[in-house]
């Protein structure tokens, strides 16, 4: 019996997406030189393959975030390495949910008095906000499914690849998550 998880978007569908975002980012930005700022780990494989089909200069920089600290607050384990101050600022995320995380993360960009801040996200599960926050780009909306690949990993499984799936039993991952291997690999996947 196959697990229980879907195809959301394909390789080449993820490749035309991000084409369509990357041409409405250079429109927008055409007279400035962005700063692109993934945030770690998720970003990764989107923002790069973002800015590379941009075609505009830009300069890319990166925040790591752990969202839900013992402390239950939001822990900043890397900040930017460069000086925001007057520039406009692109934060690009695997996945918006709550909008928590995010609306800190833009607080904490705000206090070096960038000129803009906007949000890239790959996957905008839009129905779960608790916080409002502006999305101005986002490639796929998503319901309560996990999604896994294209950079999003679940415990450190799955970010590789190349497809984006939505898991919609995670019990049944928690459960064998060797399992969806073969799924989502497809023949590439080897028994573990």
């Amino acid at each position: 019996m196959a697990p229980p998880c879907d195809l959301v978007a394909g390789r080449g569908q993820i490749t035309d997406r991000v084409q369509e975002l990357a041409a409405e980012i250079a429109d927008a930005y055409r007279d400035s030189r962005p700063v692109f700022v993934g945030v770690l780990p998720g970003s990764i494989v989107f923002l790069a393959d973002l800015v590379r089909a941009v075609g505009i200069p830009a300069d890319v920089d990166f925040v790591g975030l752990r969202p839900f600290s013992v402390e239950g607050r939001v822990a900043l384990t890397l900040d930017s390495a460069m000086p925001l101050e007057g520039r406009d600022v692109i934060l690009v995320h695997d996945v918006v949910d709550t909008g928590l995380t995010l609306r800190t993360l833009q607080r904490m960009i705000a206090i070096q008095r960038p000129a803009s801040i906007e949000n890239c996200t790959f996957v905008d599960k839009e129905h779960r906000r608790i916080v409002d926050v502006p999305i101005r780009y986002r490639a796929y909306m998503a319901g309560d499914e996990l999604v896994l690949g294209y950079g999003i990993g679940w415990h450190g499984r799955f970010a590789n690849a190349a497809d984006l799936w939505g898991v919609t039993d995670v019990a049944a991952l928690v459960e064998d998550p060797a399992r969806f291997d073969a799924v989502i690999y497809g023949s590439k996947a080897r028994p573990q």
